[in-house]
């Protein structure tokens, strides 16, 4: 993933590009130590969102990150539903 002012830079590099794909927004989420505990996490995320309707373009985890990859049309409604669903797994714990 890169910005637009990059995206020129490397279209100029030799070789084949795999995909293009424009106006993506990436979310973060930090999640606390203790969420590594909870099974099925990134499922329940997941699965929430394409309940929603929101297409996860592509996402990527770390210890304690889950990084999404959305179109900037659903990054609003997106935010709202991982904070709802934050909340709730956080209450649940």
């Amino acid at each position: 993933m890169i910005d637009e002012k990059n995206f020129k830079m490397l279209q100029s590099i030799e070789g084949d590009l795999i995909h293009i794909e424009k106006n993506l927004a990436k979310i973060i989420i930090d999640t606390p130590k203790e969420f590594l505990k909870i099974p099925g996490l990134i499922y329940y995320f997941t699965s929430i969102l394409t309940k929603n309707g929101v297409n996860i373009v592509d996402f990527g985890t770390t210890f304690t990150k889950l990084i999404l990859l959305v179109h900037e049309r659903d990054l609003s409604r997106t935010y709202e539903i991982i904070s709802k669903s934050l909340k709730q797994v956080t209450a649940t714990k």
